[in-house]
């Protein structure tokens, strides 16, 4: 799943969340991440992984990183894309403000936490390291520029030293996205395989709340996975095809979910979380289907978001269940 947010497992997982791509129906999504794979290329099967490879805090440093990285307006794609513009059309008789991305220094630091402990997930490990040493010569790099640009310095050497400075961390964002790519299919896996262990646990003690909120989970994963480069997907009918497949799926889920929470309120069980994420995956479905009929970036961006606020109902949720 390309550029989701993702379930921190904490005691379960911290939910990836996913960027969105376009602006506007009237033309194609933008390409959100340069490493988008060409609209002949196979999709690429998930790396093989098990959920015991996987230590709960270091996957949670993982996702935490990922998501501050990647989401929001001012994530990695959203920065990037701006930075280019800006150092194609930044001139001194302008206000200038350089473009950087406000969670990058917050992710660093979560992967770093991740990388520190040892064990089970090496070929993640192998993912992030460029990724941290990339966002590390950025972040020295905004740390010079920022007061450069903020003190209007730019006026008087006629924008020479952000010149000079723009190629480099264009390369170094290029170089982050291009390693995110390979992040992302790692750290899906290793998510998947951890969701699929709690499904299983979940199941055996009878806690049918938290079953059926991550079975929704997986099953609105697996709709938005059918879309991963939508600048190429939201058009093709066969898209649509497998999309179709899973959606009774997910409506199943959803109506289970909706009677098990009905139940706990009975019981006087908070589920406040629990309705948040039935509700935004309920509205998912509305949007998938606006998306099947339209073909437009706002409504896939629209089915994105709702998945993001899912994710983040169910870290709510994953929290107050510890």
């Amino acid at each position: 799943m390309k550029y989701a947010s993702f379930v921190i497992p904490a005691m379960l997982a911290v939910a990836l969340g996913v960027t969105g791509y376009g602006k506007s129906d009237n033309k194609q999504p933008a390409a959100d991440n340069k490493a988008a794979q060409s609209a002949s290329a196979p999709a690429k099967e998930a790396p093989a992984v098990k959920a015991d490879q996987a230590p709960t805090e270091k996957l949670n440093a993982y996702s935490e990183g990922y998501n501050r990285m990647m989401r929001g307006t001012w994530g990695l794609s959203g920065t990037y894309e701006r930075l280019q513009k800006f150092s194609a059309r930044a001139k001194t008789s302008d206000n200038l403000s350089l473009p950087t991305m406000s969670n990058l220094s917050g992710a660093i630091d979560s992967f770093k936490k991740g990388l520190a402990i040892s064990g089970g997930m090496d070929d993640l490990d192998a993912a992030l390291k460029p990724v941290v040493e990339a966002g590390e010569k950025l972040l020295a790099q905004q740390k010079e520029l920022e007061p450069y640009f903020k003190s209007k310095a730019y006026k008087e050497d006629d924008l020479a030293k952000g010149k000079a400075a723009f190629p480099e961390m264009l390369a170094n964002y290029d170089g982050m996205i291009a390693a995110m790519d390979k992040v992302d299919d790692l750290l899906t896996a290793y998510q998947r395989a951890a969701s699929e262990k709690r499904l299983a646990g979940f199941k055996d003690k009878g806690d049918m709340l938290r079953y059926y909120t991550e079975e929704s989970m997986l099953y609105a994963q697996d709709i938005l996975s059918v879309f991963e480069d939508p600048e190429q997907t939201i058009k093709s009918a066969e898209s649509y095809t497998k999309a179709d497949e899973i959606l009774p799926k997910l409506e199943a889920s959803l109506e289970a979910h909706r009677k098990v929470i009905e139940e706990e309120k009975g019981k006087g069980t908070s589920v406040g979380s629990y309705e948040s994420v039935n509700s935004n995956l309920t509205s998912l479905l509305g949007s998938y289907r606006d998306l099947r009929q339209k073909k437009s970036g706002n409504a896939y961006n629209s089915m994105t978001k709702r998945y993001n606020d899912a994710v983040d109902s169910y870290n709510r949720a994953a929290r107050f269940s510890r």
